[in-house]
């Protein structure tokens, strides 16, 4: 089912709650970049997933299981805590026009099984893999490891080690969201940025049309018009 919940202004929220999680102690959005424009959070990730695949099997429907999905998909699956949670966060451009970067943490109990099978480096320094051949970083944090695209390793040096805060913008919604299988939501930077594009698009617009207005025989057309109505 979908919910909604009470925020503070300029939120947006979404979340799919198949059915009520477990609270873990550790809070893995106390690893959000301040910056990020939005979240996507897998709550314990071994529940998570078989109550995907039974929901998906009762409405019987091709829904991906998440760490079905993710073993699958990348090769990796050892050394993945199945009682961890895990992130994908989405981080601004330089270019605020282009995507945004994909930062992904995935909670890990044994980080050399988990990085073996890309030949990733065990002592968790940054390193380059391959998964399903797409070059990637990886790199160990923690209890976690930290994935990003290759273009975007000076963000991820500047990243590491991972900030530890609970971050105040979250703390309304935390033990709500903690207690949800699957919680997304639109950071506050994220409206900004929205807000701001279209607001330089409509600037642009206007300004296009002024410059054309300015052509004499546009100008001569309209006054044509105006005489024929």
């Amino acid at each position: 089912m979908i919910c909604r919940q009470q925020l503070p202004q300029r939120i947006a929220l979404f979340c799919i709650a198949l059915l009520p999680a477990a609270v873990n102690g550790a809070d893995v959005l106390d690893h959000l970049p301040d910056d990020a424009l939005g979240f996507v959070r897998l709550n314990d990730l071994g529940t998570t997933d078989a109550r995907v695949q039974n929901f998906a099997q009762t409405l019987r429907v091709p829904i991906p299981a998440p760490l079905t999905f993710l073993q699958i998909a990348t090769g990796l699956g050892e050394g993945i805590n199945p009682d961890g949670d895990a992130l994908l966060a989405f981080l601004p451009a330089e270019d605020p026009t282009q995507a945004p970067a994909p930062f992904l943490l995935i909670p890990v109990s044994d980080y050399a099984r988990f990085v073996d099978p890309v030949e990733g480096d065990v002592s968790g320094e940054i390193c380059r893999v391959s998964i399903s051949g797409e070059d990637v970083l990886v790199a160990r944090d923690g209890d976690y490891a930290v994935l990003m695209n290759v273009e975007d390793r000076e963000r991820m040096e500047s990243l590491l080690p991972l900030d530890n805060q609970p971050k105040a913008v979250l703390q309304p919604i935390g033990e709500w969201a903690a207690r949800n299988n699957i919680v997304g939501m639109i950071m506050p930077a994220a409206v900004d940025l929205i807000i701001g594009m279209g607001r330089d698009g409509v600037q642009a617009q206007q300004q296009q049309f002024e410059e054309d207005f300015d052509d004499d025989g546009l100008q001569e057309m309209v006054y044509q018009m105006k005489q024929w109505l």
